[in-house]
């Protein structure tokens, strides 16, 4: 289920900390059941992911583990928890609110088709994994009933892109049976991973821009350099420290980008709610 990925679901409370909308017990208590029911649905959609792809998944250095651990799995018990984690968090999701509900179930279907049909198309796998961090954000905003932030869409999007084509290049060093494990390497380059991630940064801080200048406010341009830090400092460890094949653990892992992460936050909540 992959609790240690739980964090990336955690986009789904920017919307109420981007617009500051007054917080009480009622509204926390609603963010944690929401951020749970998101995180749960992940995780039901990871075992499905995993039971799909566990013969691929032998060829990885670490995901054959996981694949071992699957082959001593009852599958009847498997799609048991499965259906019961889908239907039980759909179900509390719509009680909460209709259109948080509905997200929830359009989030299910989208994760559902892109291990299925998704997963091993060139390119479109990583866009459509973007569009799942768009879908998170979405959900977060109709949950909270504030207005959706396109610009903080594009650089969510625009961000996860980056970092899942610095994975790309990553996974074309693993062995040769790397083709095995995803069969869309073969198509995948090292000279146009470099431009993608290029491309995918740039736009990435483009829309941080964007999102700080015209539809925040101005004052949160005193972040940016953070941002820009975070990417080159990223782009350092892929290319010159061979990481970036496990985002989820080297993105905290790094000491200067975890200070960054710090200092980034501080300087938010400060002009946010000092006005400076």
């Amino acid at each position: 289920m992959r609790p240690k990925k739980w964090f990336v679901n955690s986009i789904v409370l920017w919307p109420l900390i981007l617009l500051c909308k007054p917080i009480n017990l009622e509204v926390t208590l609603n963010t944690f059941i929401a951020f749970f029911i998101v995180c749960l649905l992940s995780s039901a959609n990871y075992i499905i992911n995993d039971y799909v792809n566990h013969e691929n998944d032998f060829s990885h250095p670490i995901k054959f583990k996981r694949s071992l651990v699957l082959e001593k799995v009852n599958m009847f018990v498997l799609i048991i928890l499965v259906f019961l984690i889908f239907f039980v968090s759909i179900i509390i999701s719509l009680t909460m609110n209709l259109y948080f509900g509905l997200f929830c179930l359009l989030f299910v279907i989208w994760q559902i088709m892109y291990t299925f049909i998704f997963r091993e198309l060139f390119i479109i796998d990583v866009l459509v994994i973007g569009g799942g961090y768009i879908l998170r954000v979405a959900i977060g905003a109709f949950f909270y009933k504030v207005p959706i932030d396109f610009s903080f869409m594009f650089f969510v999007f625009f961000l996860c892109c980056f970092i899942l084509f610095c994975k790309r290049k990553q996974e074309l060093l693993l062995n040769d049976d790397k083709i095995k494990y995803r069969r869309t390497l073969l198509k995948y380059k090292s000279g146009l991973l470099d431009k993608l991630i290029f491309f995918s940064a740039l736009l990435c801080i483009i829309s941080y821009v964007l999102l700080t200048n015209v539809f925040i406010t101005y004052r949160l341009t005193f972040t940016l350099p953070f941002i820009v830090y975070g990417i080159c400092r990223y782009v350092y460890l892929v290319y010159y420290e061979n990481k970036g094949l496990f985002p989820e653990k080297e993105l905290f892992s790094d000491k200067p980008l975890v200070v960054n992460y710090l200092l980034c936050v501080l300087v938010f909540f400060i002009l946010r709610q000092f006005r400076v």
